[in-house]
């Protein structure tokens, strides 16, 4: 039986934002292009003198869009499938698991927001941040136990993915519609 076919599974991905680092990769891999495309030229023209190979440059422009433009275009996806959350990465379509871990492991699930940052995260050592964009509003933390320390991963979450997780822990889901304390 596959991960969709379980009662409660549910997905959530959005593609990450275009600014911050995300954007100055960007721009970078554009400026590698261009500079690539302008010594391409200038070394088969004026160096080598031949002309006539400048004609597979689009070919070379594909190839290295085609192996590193992935690296700046993906999607954070959140999964909860058989009990489990799943942070993955989504280029086009392969996955990436980032971070796997039972819900029942968890201690805390809350929104997660700078303005009134919460003090269930003091001291605890963030893994991961997972967001596809860091102003999100639908932002969420959740704490666990790795190794005696007390670690937290901070995720986009959709009301979908919200409602399986409290299905699965509902002790520690803490938000506006499943309020547990």
């Amino acid at each position: 039986m596959s991960a969709e076919n379980d009662f409660y599974f549910a997905e959530y991905a959005r593609p990450v934002a275009k600014k911050g680092k995300n954007r100055r990769m960007r721009m970078l891999l554009v400026s590698a292009y261009i500079l690539f495309a302008i010594l391409y030229c200038t070394a088969f023209t004026v160096l080598i003198k031949i002309p006539q190979v400048i004609a597979l440059l689009p070919i070379f422009l594909w190839m290295a869009v085609f192996f590193t433009w992935g690296t700046v275009s993906y999607e954070c996806a959140v999964r909860v499938s058989s009990g489990k959350l799943l942070l993955l990465k989504l280029r086009g379509k392969k996955e990436e698991a980032l971070f796997s871990l039972p819900i029942k492991e968890f201690s805390v699930i809350a929104p997660y927001a700078k303005e009134h940052f919460s003090p269930a995260l003091d001291g605890a050592e963030i893994l991961l941040d997972h967001r596809a964009d860091k102003d999100s509003s639908l932002a969420y933390y959740a704490l666990f136990e790795r190794d005696g320390k007390r670690c937290a991963i901070i995720f986009d979450a959709a009301e979908k993915v919200i409602h399986s997780l409290y299905y699965y822990n509902k002790n520690t889901v803490r938000d506006k519609n499943y309020i547990v304390f």
